[in-house]
């Protein structure tokens, strides 16, 4: 084996900086600020006065001139595009930059508390007339892209003063808009009824793409979802929540009646969950209609590929699901409930109460389901659900079965999550111990590769270029791995091995053992290359000089 000790040119390097140098302008031109659709509205700077802080103020709102989308880098701008949407339904506009509305962590708030400031849902304007407490909501119907940057410390508390159905969120009402790719965190929403981090209700074709709520409280008496309040016709897709959301009482203490409340939203009509992940507490003791995606889902609504993780607590009430409370006319696929349930009666692994099923299919659990009633210990989807047992849902197993949209981190996830890294299953390695896995590796085959051979050498036997481990034989004596020397060319085989360092010399014309030409003369070796001894009286370093 042959190692040439030469000097290269790196055109092949040179060649891939100047690639590089030539993309720069393109790369920048793909930032974070430029949305990914252009407004279909012409839309110019608009200047509002926002009535949520003391003293009130004017602020302008300024058009992106390179997508026509207005512009929100901070709270205040925040605040005026809430009160733009009061009277403007059909608005486009994008965050630049993560927005703290308030400091610190809001989602260990339990009730009303001064000193915050106060956050209105856009299109949402509150104000008594002769003594008596008003709301309007005017219904977004735009787009707006969070460019996935984060609004964090929103403080809504509207539900111990008034029955009004409050429409309580990020926005109050979205109807056939679009709201995608935000996160919404360490905030506190509180009302009456329709209470999302997102929405208070999203209806008419409305979209609700990758957004979040990040350990933000989410409460409410009636209505209340993780992401959206409540929902009719709409698409929920890629939306997370792992905040706590929890009934309550308000005003004269009365149970909360004709509720629902879910990790996602609290009903949902007619309309599409895909793609979802709750993680977060749902507490209902005392109201039915419990679930860790949704409370409700009715009208052939379609439930696919979701996930729950969180522990889902009507313990008093019925119809509670770990990810659906009461369903009507469903359809439900790929679906996976791992939190525990807690209910009364028409309890699920993963849906509770039924009045009919559409259509089902792969639709998995692996957690512990307690109903409360005595005289009544039946899981209501026992036979038509699947339970799986913790290694297959921790191996990637699991994942792998769903396949489609879901994906597993091996070794960093503790379960599948959709949209997380596929998962494929087999042989990875060629070891002669290697077994079939679940892996992340696209490589992975159904059959053991083969091993690669590398031939031995003067210390070691052939050994699998693979690095599995294996080898054959022993090794080869003669298998040394030679650097020529610089005045030698490629075809002589003349050097020090690299292994073993020993000097081997061979296929050259040289005598005495040395490696050099042999004089025609003596037959000695010689160091200059016209066939003559060198008559200088000491050894002249080689030269391509012939005179020498």
């Amino acid at each position: 084996m042959i190692k040439t000790k030469k000097l290269k040119i790196l055109t092949t390097v040179l060649l891939s900086l100047a690639v590089l140098i030539c993309s720069i302008p393109m790369l920048l031109s793909v930032g974070v600020g430029a949305s990914t659709v252009a407004a279909p509205i012409s839309q110019s700077d608009v200047t509002v006065t926002i009535d949520n802080v003391s003293p009130t103020k004017n602020v302008t709102l300024r058009v992106d001139s390179t997508d026509g989308y207005y512009i929100i880098s901070n709270a205040d701008e925040l605040d005026a595009f809430a009160v733009l949407v009061r009277t403007r339904s059909e608005v486009y506009a994008k965050l630049t930059a993560n927005i703290t509305y308030n400091s610190g962590d809001l989602s260990t708030l339990s009730g009303a508390t001064s000193g915050y400031r106060s956050w209105m849902p856009a299109g949402a304007k509150a104000y008594y007339e002769g003594g008596v407490y008003k709301r309007e909501s005017n219904p977004f119907t735009g787009i707006f892209d969070g460019q996935n940057f984060k609004i964090s410390g929103i403080y809504y508390s509207q539900g111990a003063t008034s029955e009004l159905d409050s429409y309580g969120g990020l926005f109050a009402v979205i109807r056939g808009g679009t709201v995608r790719n935000v996160t919404v965190e360490k905030s506190y929403f509180a009302a009456v009824s329709h209470v999302g981090s997102i929405a208070g209700l999203a209806e008419s074709g409305a979209v609700i793409e990758n957004c979040h709520n990040v350990g933000s409280t989410v409460r409410g008496k009636s209505r209340i979802g993780g992401i959206v309040g409540d929902s009719g016709s709409i698409t929920v897709r890629s939306c997370s929540n792992s905040g706590k959301v929890e009934v309550f009482y308000v005003n004269n203490g009365a149970k909360p009646t004709n509720n629902a409340a879910g990790g996602i939203t609290s009903s949902i009509s007619a309309g599409t969950i895909d793609g979802c992940f709750n993680s977060g507490k749902i507490i209902s003791p005392d109201s039915p209609n419990v679930g860790g995606i949704t409370g409700q889902s009715i009208d052939s609504s379609t439930v696919q590929n979701c996930l729950s993780t969180g522990y889902v607590d009507g313990r008093n009430t019925s119809n509670v699901g770990g990810l659906i409370g009461y369903t009507n006319n469903l359809r439900a696929y790929n679906n996976v409930c791992l939190g525990d349930v807690i209910g009364y009666q028409t309890v699920g692994h993963v849906w509770g109460g039924v009045g009919s099923l559409t259509e089902y299919s792969n639709n998995y659990h692996c957690h512990k389901v307690t109903v409360t009633r005595e005289n009544a210990q039946i899981i209501w989807d026992e036979d038509i659900v699947t339970a799986v047992e913790s290694d297959a849902v921790e191996s990637g197993k699991l994942a792998y079965d769903l396949g489609g949209a879901w994906g597993q981190s091996i070794g960093n996830d503790s379960h599948p999550i959709p949209g997380a890294p596929k998962v494929y299953y087999g042989y990875t390695s060629c070891a002669d111990d290697a077994e079939p896995m679940y892996t992340n590796d696209p490589a992975a085959s159904t059959e053991k590769p083969s091993h690669d051979m590398e031939a031995a050498t003067c210390l070691s036997p052939a050994t699998c270029k693979n690095g599995c481990g294996h080898t054959e034989g022993e090794a080869d004596p003669d298998g040394h791995l030679i650097e020529v020397w610089d005045f030698y060319s490629d075809e002589e085989h003349c050097g020090q091995c690299t292994l073993c360092s020993d000097y081997i010399y061979e296929n050259h014309a040289g005598g005495n053992d040395s490696c050099m030409p042999e004089c025609e003369s003596c037959g000695n070796a010689y160091f200059n290359n016209d066939g003559k001894h060198n008559t200088m009286s000491e050894w002249t370093p080689y030269s391509n000089d012939s005179t020498l």
